[in-house]
């Protein structure tokens, strides 16, 4: 490989310059970094060095204003207020200030005695002891006081004299803090007590508060029963406002119910709802005796009215006891059973016709009607289901009638030619002879019998589906039928309470255990 060598520019051999200059500055920075910080690492020691045996030097130059015979001095004095105290505390139960004026100067002689000799063990150990000593009396003094607050408290309490009870305990707590606080060498601090004190206390201050959120409610409810809604309403704001004030700070100690902030919204809300309600109230009378009437159109814009009240009743008190969220809906069920009322009795007026022509024989008639009454009963359902439910008897009827329109001239004739009138009952008839398999199928289009034949009598059937056979065939015959009692079969037999001869009924004695014909039987 050839390589070609070329001589630098000028520009070049600047660049070449500049780069070599760098170089060695950045050498000769870090040759010097670890030097300069051992220069400051000595100085600062240097310094320190020099504060520590200044502060020295003065403490001992302080030392040295005491003098080893003032030292002694305090010494003594100590032993001597020590032995003066002993010899005092030796002659009485209870030591009053004085005395323990002897302790508190031996302390403060022995405090001058450290701070002259310094932190010398035995010195700083015996004015421990003292201050403990000292503070043990003191604190026994501050608790006597503290047990005589709380039983002037007792006493009050008893006497009736509430505040002077909580200011007594009061007094009992800031005393047992000044134990805890001031004279703490004594060991003599009991939180267990300063608790039931602070409790015992707070009960005190809540009782009053308890008692005004109460009487306030009472004052409100007082107020709403005159018909003074707006005080009522202003004096359950302010019970509302002691009740919370008394759950932020008293709850822990005093009983009250969980939900009274609660209940007394709701309360509120029942009074300030109370004129809405009575109006709502006198909407809803006013539809009815519309209704009475029968002024449907009246009635069902009353029904709206007094829905939309309730409704709006519902949203802006929904804590009052007036607030009741199935009245909107009742109501709209009345309204739209007003307004679909005109074509409801259309219907019943249809269906009361066709009973009449049922009645009179008129059966072709009556099929023809009750094709236009269904039309009508379409109608009606339509507009609101419920104005004609399914177990409506009118509805039913027609169903049946409109099933049986082709066997109701049948029907008629063979229910009718056998009634005969009931002895004793005037205006009832009785068939006079059992029904037959084929009555029975004509009414109901089916036949349980074991035994078919249509000139029998029905059978294997129960109470509920004879008395389903009746009222079916009063609808297709527009007659009231139903069941006989058991009286009247006795007035039919004309028994007069004797008892009814086999040879007119077929019985298991008679019959020979076989299904008879109907009507065979002696009459």
């Amino acid at each position: 490989m050839n390589i070609k060598f070329e001589p630098a520019t000028p520009q070049r051999r600047a660049d070449l310059v500049r780069e070599r200059r760098d170089l060695a500055v950045s050498r000769w920075k870090e040759r010097l970094i670890l030097p300069i910080a051992a220069v400051v690492v000595l100085s600062g020691i240097l310094v320190g060095a020099w504060f520590i045996s200044e502060d020295q030097r003065r403490s001992a130059g302080a030392r040295q204003e005491v003098s080893e015979e003032e030292i002694r001095m305090l010494r003594a004095e100590v032993d001597e207020r020590m032995k003066n105290f002993e010899i005092l505390a030796g002659k009485k139960n209870k030591l009053a200030d004085e005395d323990l004026a002897e302790l508190e100067q031996a302390v403060s002689a022995q405090e001058r005695i450290v701070e002259a000799a310094g932190l010398v063990a035995a010195e700083t150990a015996r004015l421990e002891g003292l201050r403990a000593r000292l503070h043990v009396y003191r604190a026994e003094r501050v608790r006597e006081a503290s047990l005589a607050a709380e039983k002037e408290a007792t006493q009050a309490l008893r006497d009736g004299r509430r505040e002077e009870a909580v200011a007594a305990l009061r007094r009992t707590l800031a005393l047992e803090a000044e134990i805890s606080g001031r004279w703490i060498l004594s060991n003599l601090e009991d939180k267990g007590r300063v608790s039931r004190l602070d409790i015992r206390l707070r009960r005190l201050e809540a009782q009053p508060l308890w008692e005004e959120g109460r009487r306030l409610e009472r004052d409100a409810t007082a107020a709403a029963e005159k018909g003074d809604y707006a005080r009522a309403d202003e004096l359950l704001r302010e019970a509302v406002e002691a009740e919370q004030r008394f759950a932020l700070s008293y709850r822990d100690v005093l009983d009250t119910e969980h939900d009274r902030v609660e209940r007394l919204l709701n309360l509120a809300s029942t009074f300030r709802s109370r004129a809405a309600k009575v109006e709502i109230d006198k909407t809803a009378r006013a539809a009815e005796l519309a209704e009475q009437a029968r002024q449907w159109e009246k009635a069902a814009g009353l029904w709206s009215s007094a829905g939309a009240a309730a409704a709006e009743l519902l949203r802006l008190y929904p804590g009052s006891e007036h607030a009741d969220d199935k009245l909107p809906l009742a109501y709209s069920r009345r309204e739209a059973l007003a307004r679909v009322m005109p074509e409801t009795e259309r219907f019943r007026e249809s269906m009361a016709r066709i009973r009449e022509l049922l009645r009179s024989g008129d059966t072709s008639q009556a099929g023809t009607l009750a094709a236009a009454a269904a039309a009508q009963l379409e109608v009606v359902v339509r507009k609101f289901p419920e104005a004609l439910a399914e177990q409506d008897g009118d509805r039913r009827a027609l169903v049946v009638i409109r099933e049986r329109v082709t066997s109701l001239a049948v029907v008629r004739e063979a229910f009718v030619n056998q009634l005969v009138p009931l002895p004793s009952y005037p205006g009832r008839r009785i068939l006079r002879i059992e029904v037959t398999q084929a009555l029975y199928q004509a009414v109901m289009g089916a036949n349980p019998s074991a035994r078919r034949d249509p000139a029998f009598p029905v059978e294997s059937l129960d109470y509920g589906q004879a008395e389903d056979f009746a009222r079916r065939l009063g609808w297709l015959t527009g007659l009231q039928v139903r069941l006989p009692l058991t009286e009247e079969l006795v007035a039919a037999h004309q028994a007069d309470g004797r008892a009814i001869p086999s040879a007119e009924a077929w019985t298991l004695d008679t019959a020979e255990g076989k299904v008879r014909p109907a009507g065979t039987s002696r009459p």
